[in-house]
């Protein structure tokens, strides 16, 4: 089971003198800088954004953050966050900690993890100092743009230390982490990407496939003026991030588990609702309703 990490603010010292490096400048990594700057009180922060468009739309909102030219003006920070999509993370990563300068705690916030904790193992000269995170926060937009600290203020945030991740900079993160106002959820990284796979991914894959059936039914009839509030909502996180969203659907090889489990239950309410017996689609329709008492407790903020 994931180790949540109690937090307790008030009791312990403040992260503000520490210096924080982020790589990636769009919604999530903007608002890590944002986070960071109302609940860590003069903490210093870097950043290394590579559309020349983010940094002119930001330097005027964030005029205490130092834009740099490479990642590697980082390796004087504390803690560097990797915010680029999942495909990037590895070779970013990588560069960072062969650096011989860079003694810096790594923590990527992509939304799929064993794969890129095996790549970063394989290729990373000092992948000790690596820590996959993610933070469960963002919703359907993207871009600075959108970027604020309630973005992510008590968002749940994931963290996946592996065995060569020392104690002592595990506790070092939970701390910051906790400063920041997050609620911290120790799990390995296999767990991770299956949970997120039923929860955040499968999700999603559903949204685009309902929406292409839309698009295949809209030929020849007007679905857009009879849309139904539950048509938009299941379709509502077609309009995400298509790129993004390609590139973790091919790496979250526990998706498809999920998507044949999926499959599984759609055959068998078809089953059932041409059947003379209900009874069996309605025990299937009554379990899966009382579980809406346990989904709404969640504070994921995506």
């Amino acid at each position: 089971m994931p180790e949540k990490q109690e937090t307790h603010r008030n009791t312990r010292e403040s992260s503000a003198d520490c210096m924080i490096g982020v790589v990636g400048f769009g919604l999530i990594g903007a608002s890590i800088v944002a986070l960071a700057i109302e609940e860590l009180k003069g903490v210093t922060i870097k950043c290394y954004e590579a559309n020349d468009n983010h940094i002119e739309l930001l330097e005027e909102s964030y005029e205490n953050v130092v834009f740099v030219e490479s990642v590697h003006e980082l390796t004087d920070c504390n803690y560097i966050f990797i915010a680029t999509p999942p495909d990037s993370v590895c070779g970013i990563a990588c560069d960072l900690l062969s650096d011989k300068k860079c003694n810096s705690i790594v923590v990527d916030v992509a939304s799929t993890k064993k794969g890129i904790d095996d790549c970063i193992r394989s290729n990373a000269v000092r992948y000790q100092k690596y820590l996959g995170g993610h933070p469960l926060a963002g919703g359907n937009t993207e871009g600075p743009e959108f970027s604020s600290a309630d973005v992510l203020r008590n968002a749940t945030f994931i963290i996946t230390p592996h065995e060569s991740f020392c104690a002592e900079d595990l506790q070092a993160v939970r701390k910051l982490l906790s400063d920041m106002s997050f609620d911290v959820i120790c799990m390995s990284t296999s767990e991770h990407d299956e949970i997120l796979a039923l929860t955040s991914h499968l999700p999603h894959l559903i949204s685009y496939a309902y929406s292409n059936v839309l698009i295949s039914a809209s030929r020849n009839k007007d679905i857009a003026s009879v849309a139904s509030k539950s048509t938009r909502g299941i379709s509502y996180f077609a309009s995400s991030n298509v790129e993004m969203w390609v590139d973790i659907f091919s790496k979250n090889d526990f998706l498809y588990k999920w998507l044949d489990e999926l499959i599984v239950q759609l055959i068998r309410i078809r089953r059932d609702s041409r059947t003379g017996d209900l009874s069996d689609l309605a025990e299937s329709l009554t379990t899966a309703s009382e579980l809406q008492r346990t989904v709404l407790k969640s504070n994921d903020k995506s």
